[in-house]
């Protein structure tokens, strides 16, 4: 009984916008602790039920997540709904009907297209062996920039600080491998720059009206004008030169007459630059600035110590 409870709960949620405690326990017969119980079961089973407070709070699920491609196929729902819809019309309100149409309204979101398209552009962000969560969250953002919806998002910042906000996405942007979306943001009343990765989940909310700006006259380097930009010299290694000239394009790396590769370039200056400059392993050694071997020289030996424990 409890599993057919948790499943019932999961369509519910898929299939509405957001629903009480108190529905489910009435449309269940529990009561409203163990409604506590069953959502605290799902969210165990990774999936994000969010909980807004106050007189229209409720549970929700997040638009971005989506059940697995396995439980309904398109054939397999355009055919039941075909039928449920034939025998709604015959013999009117059936709540065992309802039921019916909110698992097949729930199965929609599965039946969406792989490719993410806006414009001609073709969009896949994710890496070979990513689950489609990433997806998700970058086919919500694209369709919600095409149809000027607003998302309500869940950021977590560098810091580790976690904010709720309402965003208006207009562009997405790719630098340096990496998706971001940007969007005008409600709580700091100005454009952001929001990394996709450091989103948790993203639901559509209600319409907005395109801001006046020009993303094509958009200076890329002020988006980064928060991090403390610094001059970098590489030398590199022959077995990562096109690595190298991929990261900070083949015109900043230059073979000089004694054979060195020397690659040069300005950069944001931040942890994740130094956790960058090492993935390229020995192939890539810092000769300017010194504070950077420094650092890079401590997490190396970080390294070292958590192996020999």
């Amino acid at each position: 009984m409890k599993f057919q409870h948790l499943i019932e709960i999961l369509h519910v949620l898929l299939s509405r916008k957001s629903v009480s405690a108190k529905y489910l326990a009435e449309r269940l017969n529990v009561s409203i602790r163990t409604i506590y119980r069953y959502i605290d079961d799902l969210t165990l089973a990774n999936v994000p039920v969010v909980s807004d407070r106050g007189v229209y709070g409720g549970y929700y699920i997040p638009d971005s997540y989506k059940l697995p491609a396995t439980f309904l196929t398109e054939e397999e729902f355009n055919k039941l709904n075909s039928v449920v819809n034939g025998i709604q019309g015959q013999i009117g309100e059936n709540n065992q009907l309802k039921k019916i149409m909110e698992k097949l309204y729930s199965a929609t979101k599965t039946t969406t297209d792989e490719k993410l398209t806006s414009s001609q552009l073709i969009i896949d962000g994710s890496d070979w062996s990513s689950t489609n969560s990433y997806k998700n969250k970058l086919k919500l953002i694209t369709k919600a920039i095409e149809q000027l919806t607003m998302l309500e998002i869940c950021y977590h910042d560098r810091e580790g600080n976690q904010t709720k906000r309402l965003i208006e996405p207009h562009a997405l942007v790719l630098k340096q491998g990496l998706w971001y979306v940007w969007a005008y943001c409600h709580l700091r009343q100005d454009f952001r720059l929001f990394k996709i990765g450091r989103i948790e989940y993203a639901t559509k909310s209600k319409n907005f009206t395109k801001r006046d700006y020009d993303t094509n006259n958009l200076e890329f380097n002020s988006w980064y004008k928060s991090i403390n930009s610094t001059f970098f010299e590489f030398e590199v290694s022959p077995q990562i030169k096109s690595d190298i000239e991929e990261w900070l394009g083949i015109e900043n790396v230059i073979t000089q007459s004694n054979g060195k590769i020397i690659a040069s370039a300005t950069l944001p200056y931040d942890k994740g630059l130094v956790y960058q400059i090492m993935k390229f392993g020995s192939g890539l050694k810092v000769l300017k600035p010194k504070k950077v071997q420094k650092e890079i020289i401590k997490e190396a030996q970080s390294l070292v110590n958590l192996y020999n424990k």
